[in-house]
């Protein structure tokens, strides 16, 4: 049972009564009661509490009766257990955000961006604790900041560092649940900034003759350093970050096959991975490694961590000719090596699979759809590597030349005319099951022989001129007299049509511009 009181308090007063030091000349000690009730309790553990209430009675008779209420809440299992994380400061929550990502192994350049991006969604929304989160205010806030010019792509990384902030909240037992989990990006496709485009192959090799004959000073890195770097760059698909790590340690290039390994620490996901190289490269960079000591930096100084890397790449393809943005508004910078490296793997013949091993991506998607690139040669190559049509069309013009349709001259014989108009309506009426005509051109005279009759046209070879005789007839009861069609004409088609019924069609006879209309 808790009780109200007021403790008596000891003061100093001086000779006139006003309140003064323990100290001072003339003063005197004073007993008297606090203004403030106080109020005592037991607690959940069963320890006797006290705590300062108010100076109206009424009122603290009110909030010991609260504070009552809560311990047997809390004995019964009822109670909030995030009442004291609901009234603690949103700053003071991130700070400690923070400081698990840094001890998690974060590196300083991954958590300042996080930091300064979280703390300026909370001040811009103005949210001081856990319950004034609003999804639908961070979401003004964001599109706020894409109308006054910020890109879409970074306007997805300041939601998901919010995001990431509300889901830690909610794993540390701080809050109920994540109010931001159902909010997403938008599509960084449709607002890119900054577009990279792979390097053509004669664009490569004037990029690293243009470093290794460069002699200028005021570089971070001397030509044959740069040379080496760019070389390793599209021999292995690296990042920026990760090469300015690697010493000659880190290359096995006697090993089969020949790798270089990048410690979990300087990778961007953290896991680490050995990655082969090609044996062009081995050759290129065995010299050069000799002559580096084995456990010092291949590419030394901060380049890397300052963001050099696009600048001293960008001056390098000014010298070499090359274009830094292209036609369409694409970037040759440091990172399009990385795309290069992938888009001449794919192209290569690797499997999907193989590249998003070799890319560290989580997801093939990733690597797929932004770091290949795939121009117009390569789609066509694509094409033209697909299987032909089920007609008779390249291999007969490839004979013959170009097959011409009904009624266009052609300085073929009479005969090859109308091969090739039976050919050329077949063509046009292929998906329309035009069955009342030939099959593909057969490659020899037809037998009776069942064996022979069902022999796919498409193992053999046209040969027009040798079967133009043939066509003079579909089946024996298709004649007309006095129309040019031979009245015996040799070979059987009737398994031509397969068994379908035959449709009406127009063809062009024997005789040269008459035309017979037949109903099957």
């Amino acid at each position: 049972m808790g009780r109200l009181f007021k403790p008596t308090i000891t003061r100093y007063v001086d000779a006139d009564g006003r309140r003064c030091r323990k100290g001072d000349p003339g003063a005197r000690k004073k007993r008297v009661k606090s203004r403030t009730w106080r109020g005592e309790y037991t607690d959940a553990d069963g320890n006797r509490e006290s705590v300062g209430l108010c100076s109206n009675k009424e009122a603290a008779r009110h909030l010991l009766h609260e504070l009552e209420t809560r311990v047997a809440l809390g004995r019964a299992g009822l109670v909030d257990s995030f009442e004291e994380h609901h009234k603690q400061p949103l700053s003071e929550h991130l700070a400690d955000f923070i400081g698990t990502l840094r001890d998690s192994g974060r590196s300083e350049d991954y958590l300042q961006p996080v930091e300064a991006r979280v703390r300026k969604i909370i001040e811009g929304c103005k949210f001081r604790l856990i319950f004034d989160i609003s999804a639908s205010r961070v979401q003004a806030f964001l599109a706020d900041l894409k109308r006054s010019g910020m890109g879409q792509r970074t306007v997805n990384h300041y939601l998901a560092a919010v995001k990431q902030f509300t889901k830690w909240l909610v794993e540390d037992r701080r809050t109920y649940d994540n109010c931001l989990a159902h909010l997403k990006g938008g599509n960084a496709k449709l607002d890119l900034r900054r577009e990279r485009r792979e390097l053509d192959g004669a664009e490569i090799a004037r990029l690293l003759e243009t470093a290794r004959n460069c002699k200028r000073p005021g570089f971070c890195l001397n030509g044959r350093q740069r040379f080496t770097l760019y070389a390793t760059a599209l021999g292995t698909g690296l990042r920026a970050s990760e090469l300015a790590s690697l010493t000659p340690a880190h290359f096995e290039l006697d090993s089969r096959p020949p790798t270089v390994r990048i410690n979990a620490a300087n990778e961007k996901s953290r896991r680490g991975d050995v990655i082969p190289i090609s044996t062009d490269l081995v050759a290129l960079l065995k010299p050069w490694l000799a002559t580096i000591p084995r456990n010092a930096p291949l590419w030394p100084g901060n380049w890397a961590k300052n963001k050099r890397a696009g600048k001293f790449m960008q001056s390098d393809l000014k010298q070499a000719g090359i274009p830094y943005i292209d036609v369409e508004g694409r970037y040759a910078d440091f990172h399009a090596l990385r795309h290069t490296y992938l888009s001449r793997l794919g192209r290569s013949g690797a499997s999907p699979k193989a590249m998003q091993r070799l890319a560290r991506h989580t997801t093939v998607e990733l690597t797929l759809g932004r770091y290949t690139h795939a121009n117009l040669f390569d789609l066509a190559s694509a094409v033209d590597g697909m299987p032909p049509l089920p007609v008779a069309t390249s291999r007969t013009e490839a004979q013959q030349g170009p097959l011409t349709a009904t009624g266009t001259r052609s300085t073929q014989s009479g005969d090859q005319n109308m091969v090739a108009g039976l050919v050329a309506g077949l063509v046009a009426g292929f998906g329309d099951n035009h069955c009342d005509s030939v099959r593909s051109i057969e490659t020899r005279p037809v037998s009776r022989n069942t064996d022979d009759r069902h022999r796919s046209p498409l193992n053999d070879s046209p040969q027009l001129p040798a079967i133009a005789g043939s066509c003079g007839s579909l089946r024996p009861d298709e004649k007309e007299s006095g129309s040019g069609w031979e009245s015996n004409p040799p070979g059987d088609f009737s398994d031509a049509t397969l068994g379908l019924k035959p449709r009406a069609v127009t063809r062009s006879a024997y005789t040269p511009g008459k035309t017979v209309t037949r109903t099957g």
